[in-house]
């Protein structure tokens, strides 16, 4: 009896499904539905030219990300994509900032302190603050810490 209930349950697990092929003249007429957090529509979502070439370019966004909150909330998810805890913050920080600013705007600013030579501070930018949520969340969600003050060690 238990013999032929294992053989009767295995046959019926691998029955094939039957699928469905699309052919081509079927596909031709169909629009791909795209998720909006893929690469290219991100960009277009916020209508921006990545990364910032220009510092007032950056700033401009800087003044969106303050105004409009659903504009902030959309770009916290597309930082999302651009991390895993598997890498190390340092690593994760330079994806970020490598996405949306150019080397040229990045070096105008200073992480925490105002110097002689640089009065922007990238510790008061809201590109800062929603890397620091996004990437606390994800570390929390995981049962990891990160503090503020890791984070801006690592940004150094």
């Amino acid at each position: 009896m238990y013999f032929w209930l294992v053989i009767k349950f295995s046959f019926t697990i691998a029955k094939p499904r039957k699928r469905r092929v699309i052919s081509e003249s079927e596909d031709e007429g169909t629009p791909l539905k795209r998720s909006k957090l893929t690469s290219d529509n991100k960009e277009k979502d916020f209508d921006l030219n990545l990364p910032f070439a220009q510092l007032q370019d950056f700033q401009n966004f800087e003044n969106q990300l303050e105004a409009d909150r659903m504009i902030r909330k959309r770009f916290k998810s597309t930082l999302s994509d651009l991390f895993t805890t598997d890498i190390s913050v340092t690593l994760a920080q330079k994806n970020m900032i490598q996405k949306y600013i150019s080397r040229s705007v990045i070096m105008q600013y200073t992480a925490q302190k105002k110097t002689d030579k640089k009065s922007l501070i990238f510790k008061n930018t809201r590109f800062y603050r929603a890397m620091l949520d996004d990437m606390s969340s994800k570390y929390k969600a995981q049962k990891l810490i990160l503090t503020e003050k890791d984070f801006l060690r690592d940004l150094c």
